[in-house]
């Protein structure tokens, strides 16, 4: 399933997130984790006096990279703190958001959720907000009314509330189900979600060389993939030296609007075609 938490800062959003994490690891399951978000047990203490991790630190690369192997996300939750930071609704046309949408469209058959928190809904790609089987609103009770008078301190108490965006379990879509207030205090101490994210990982740039299929029609009977028409194979002499001649027209017709550098870059590209 693919899980939001949204929210104003401070609104409890991360802690939320790690609590249903660490349900999901206590039953076997495997967890990933995008920079910004760290999920760890505070009762172990290593040699390095750090605590051991309960999930693997992943990037958007290595995310993408991982539907090449499926076993690796197999009853794997994916947790992105600030998912705008890298799959944002401004970066729409960008091959990463483009590919996480195809491969959520998937998720079922491989059998791995996300989770991600947000402050604003317009801020993830409209393909994944589509995507969404639940969205829990989360709220801070120490802001509220009844919070202040009960002496409520800050990151303490937070109100839960949960729609079912697809209604799956209610029927009816953007249905509320039954809300819970969750004590943080227990969970503050499983995960760090303090640490900034580099603003420049999200123009991180994906770059697909795409396989071709040409259907060649001109001789009747289509054929896939025919042989390369290169005008330059097999060529009489005679041609090729009119194409030599026509090189050099060219470079002297450059050299009073070129620079020298790139002049020299293009006489030698052109060697390179008359050789062959």
């Amino acid at each position: 399933m693919i899980w939001g938490y949204i929210g104003h800062e401070g609104a409890g959003k991360s802690a939320a997130m790690c609590y249903f994490d660490l349900l999901h690891i206590a039953k076997g399951g495997g967890l990933f984790t995008f920079p910004g978000f760290e999920v760890f047990n505070p009762n172990i203490t290593l040699d390095d006096g750090n605590h051991p991790r309960l999930g693997k630190s992943i990037d958007m690369k290595e995310f993408i990279f991982s539907f090449s192997d499926e076993q690796k996300l197999r009853n794997v939750f994916v947790s992105m703190d600030e998912i705008q930071n890298f799959f944002g609704s401004d970066k729409y046309m960008t091959m990463y958001n483009s590919l996480i949408t195809k491969y959520s469209m998937q998720r079922r058959k491989l059998n791995f959720g996300i989770n991600y928190t947000v402050q604003s809904w317009n801020w993830i790609d409209p393909r994944l907000r589509q995507l969404t089987h639940f969205l829990t609103v989360c709220k801070d009770l120490s802001r509220t009314p009844w919070g202040k008078e009960a002496g409520l301190k800050r990151g303490q108490l937070i109100d839960l509330v949960t729609y079912d965006c697809k209604g799956f379990i209610t029927g009816e879509e953007w249905t509320p189900l039954k809300h819970f207030n969750l004590n943080i205090l227990p969970v503050r101490d499983w995960y760090d979600s303090y640490s900034t994210v580099d603003p420049l990982e999200s123009f991180r740039k994906l770059v697909i060389k795409k396989p071709e299929d040409i259907l060649d029609m001109r001789e009747g009977m289509p054929r896939f993939n025919p042989l390369d028409d290169s005008p330059l194979e097999n060529v009489p002499d005679d041609v090729r030296e009119i194409s030599q001649e026509n090189n050099a027209r060219i470079l002297s017709k450059l050299e009073e609007q070129v620079d020298p550098a790139t002049l020299i870059q293009v006489s030698k590209a052109l060697r390179k075609v008359n050789a062959k």
